[in-house]
């Protein structure tokens, strides 16, 4: 039988996820239809500054597995195919990898007691992820004024 604190840590990291892949579903493309702006991070974002002991990087990974097969779900609705909209969707994956690991380094080395340095923080991760998705993308060109000012 597996550890109660094994088991709290899944059930944890399952119902953040659920509620950040949830609020993934409302989003804004911007750039190109590949490319979109979702409210999951905010939340993601959110419980990992208030919650203590957040479990950030088995959550981002998982919401990031999640938002990949919801987005190829949901998609092969509107489109295309699922195996279209699959590729499409598989940068946001990276995109909450990314994340997960640059909040995790933030949380675990650099925080303090600041609202202001927590907000940069969170703003630097998000740039840092979405510059990392955008990389994964083909067909844009990622270091000119327009990507880069969108991120």
């Amino acid at each position: 039988m597996k550890s109660p604190k094994y088991f709290d840590l899944f059930l944890h990291t399952l119902f953040y996820s659920l509620i950040t892949v949830a609020a993934a579903q409302f989003y804004i493309n911007i750039f190109s239809p590949e490319f979109s702006v979702s409210l999951g991070i905010v939340f993601l974002a959110s419980f990992a500054m208030l919650a203590p002991d957040f479990p950030v990087l088995p959550v981002s990974a998982l919401s990031g597995v999640l938002v990949l097969f919801s987005r190829a779900f949901l998609g092969s609705f509107r489109e295309s195919s699922f195996n279209i909209s699959f590729s499409l969707a598989v940068p946001e994956l990276f995109f909450y990898l990314f994340y997960g690991v640059f909040l995790t380094v933030y949380i675990v080395k650099i925080r303090k007691s600041s609202v202001l340095m927590d907000t940069a923080a969170l703003l630097s991760c998000d740039y840092a992820a979405n510059f990392g998705e955008l990389m994964l993308r083909p067909n844009h060109n990622d270091f000119s004024i327009s990507y880069q000012s969108g991120i």
